[in-house]
């Protein structure tokens, strides 16, 4: 009789060591769009790769960036998510590091914060947007741009230090804006807007829309029915004015630099529309 009640107890205690196992959830992701010092982003053609690794320095996931058409994101990193530490896999609320080597092999690390480096809760995406350079007041405007814009700055007689806030041109965009979009903060000609908007000849309900475009960008379109309470939404186009709209991202390349045309759908007797550029 005492042989059987051990022979239970054993059995018990592989029942309660075989419970604490690790078990495997589906992926916690990190993607958002990687640029250079003037906001260019990398593509399949100036590949960066991603590396996730632990605090103790082993790789945990991988990813290149490519060009994508169906969002902004130049880049997604599925990261291996565990019940409990098991090698290969991050755990929820584990702080992780990120290393990114650019097409000239150079190596970036500590541009992504503590705080931004947590990983959440599996099958949950969190968007990261990186920038491979120095930017030592954390602006969110890499230092090696600001150098570039020095120059226009001191042919303009514009007064340092350089302000992403302010508007040295005075065209409505501020230098942030025009870093984002491509533009030159200090010339008021240089900037963002649609150049065209029309209804489309020949078919019907059709607005064509003609955009300046630079390299390394990601052009979207809102569209709200009214602007005195403006409820903008994301509207999609074609760039083929034989087909229907079903595109939501015009992503260019890191070479391309001129015009696009795009068209969208009327939405009701009245309706506007902004383009978006990231």
């Amino acid at each position: 009789m005492k042989k059987c009640v051990l022979c239970f107890l054993s059995f018990v205690s592989c029942v309660l060591v075989g419970a604490t196992l690790p078990v495997a959830f589906v992926p916690f992701t990190f993607a958002g769009r990687i640029t250079d010092y003037a906001h260019i982003a990398y593509d399949a053609d100036s590949v960066v790769e991603i590396r996730l690794k632990n605090e103790d320095g082993d790789l945990l996931a991988k990813a290149t960036t490519k060009t994508s058409g169906g969002t902004s994101y130049n880049y997604v990193l599925p990261v291996p998510v565990s019940t409990q530490p098991m090698s290969g896999y991050a755990t929820v609320g584990e702080t992780v590091t990120f290393e990114f080597v650019d097409p000239y092999g150079r190596i970036y690390r500590g541009l992504v914060s503590v705080d931004d480096a947590v990983i959440g809760n599996p099958g949950t995406v969190k968007t990261l947007d990186v920038i491979l350079a120095t930017d030592s007041d954390k602006d969110g405007v890499a230092d090696e741009y600001v150098e570039s814009i020095e120059y226009w700055m001191w042919i303009n007689n514009i007064e340092g230090p350089y302000n992403p806030n302010a508007d040295y041109d005075g065209d409505g965009q501020s230098n942030y804006a025009e870093y984002v979009a491509g533009t030159n903060p200090c010339d008021k000609l240089d900037r963002f807007s649609v150049r065209q908007m029309a209804l489309e000849q020949g078919i019907e309900g059709y607005v064509r829309l003609r955009v300046p475009v630079t390299q390394g960008r990601s052009y979207s379109v809102v569209g709200t029915p009214n602007l005195e309470n403006p409820d903008w939404k994301p509207t999609a186009f074609t760039q083929d004015a034989g087909k229907a709209p079903n595109e939501m991202y015009l992503n260019t390349g890191a070479a391309e630099v001129g015009y696009r045309t795009i068209f969208v759908k009327k939405d009701g007797p009245s309706h506007f529309y902004r383009v978006k550029v990231e």
